[in-house]
């Protein structure tokens, strides 16, 4: 029986429902109104001298929508719904995160740029309660300082922190390798410790975007054992740098791939593709973005 309090004496039937006489308990029975308005009844249903714990999801109409019955040896005491299994379940998204080609290694970058001012990113709430996260963030050239919070964020809700940088952060062509930093952000729930997410990227700030395609000269120039070429592209583009010898036999491939806007680097160690040293002379390394090609010379000597 399901009642309604209307006064100090007085009380309204709501809603009944009588069991299977199969279904009949002497103890430990529970009925629980449910989000969808059915109704979660246990009875510990004892006919005789057999127990067997029954679970009943009943609709508003009266109808058995789901059941689950127990071990004729089993008893229970109450059965409720939780909201979830999974109190932990929590996920991270980064804003403007991609696969960007340096030192011709793919890595994962986040690119700080006119539409991305920030380090952003969001904690999504995935599980039915509410939860407390604690978060860290510590980046290796010191660009957002030491950062540490702990939010609160409603079940099936989310969170999103934007960080900006607290230094300015030099950007030209000598000091081209302060545009990358290194971070690593904890994150966890408060009350579940245990299922901690640790992330590790690395973070390009492109604030300055070239307006045309350039190469530079590489330096040094002649050089032993390897040398910097430094390369600027306007928008995001498929690049190739391929480096020939006098022949213009293909020997070394530094790029092949999409890269993003922006001053770039690369290393040559004067290795061919199959990482065999070659031999002095003269090399021509030609740079490829988009429609754009360009070629300079270089002199390697042992």
């Amino acid at each position: 029986l399901e009642y309604e309090v209307v006064s100090d004496s007085m009380v309204n039937i709501v809603w009944d429902y009588e069991l299977a006489s199969s279904l009949y308990g002497s103890a430990g029975g529970s009925m629980e109104v449910l989000q969808n308005n059915n109704r979660l009844i246990y009875t510990r249903a004892n006919p005789g001298a057999m127990i067997r714990p029954t679970v009943l999801e009943v609709t508003i109409d009266k109808e058995i929508a789901w059941k689950m019955t127990g071990f004729q040896t089993g008893s229970w005491y109450r059965v409720f719904r939780i909201p979830g299994i999974h109190p932990d379940r929590y996920s991270i998204i980064f804003n403007n995160l991609k696969e960007v080609l340096n030192d011709s290694v793919q890595t994962k970058t986040i690119i700080l740029d006119r539409s991305n001012l920030g380090l952003s990113f969001k904690i999504f709430n995935e599980s039915d309660y509410e939860q407390l996260y604690k978060y860290t963030l510590i980046d290796n050239e010191n660009w957002f300082g030491f950062v540490q919070d702990t939010i609160h964020i409603e079940a099936g809700q989310h969170y999103e922190e934007i960080l900006q940088p607290e230094i300015a952060v030099p950007m030209n062509i000598d000091t081209l390798s302060a545009q990358y930093n290194r971070f690593t952000l904890k994150i966890e729930p408060v009350y579940h410790s245990y299922n901690k997410k640790i992330f590790q990227y690395n973070i390009l700030n492109s604030f300055i975007v070239p307006n045309q395609f350039t190469i530079y000269q590489n330096y040094p120039n002649p050089f032993n054992p390897k040398t910097t070429i430094r390369y600027d592209i306007e928008t995001d583009s498929y690049v190739t740098i391929f480096v020939y010898d006098v022949l213009g036999n293909k020997i070394k491939t530094l790029v092949n791939g999409e890269l993003s806007s922006g001053q770039k680097i690369i290393d040559w160690n004067a290795t061919n593709d199959l990482g065999n040293p070659v031999s002095s002379g003269i090399y021509f390394y030609t740079i490829k973005s988009g429609n754009n090609s360009k070629t300079n010379k270089m002199i390697f000597i042992k």
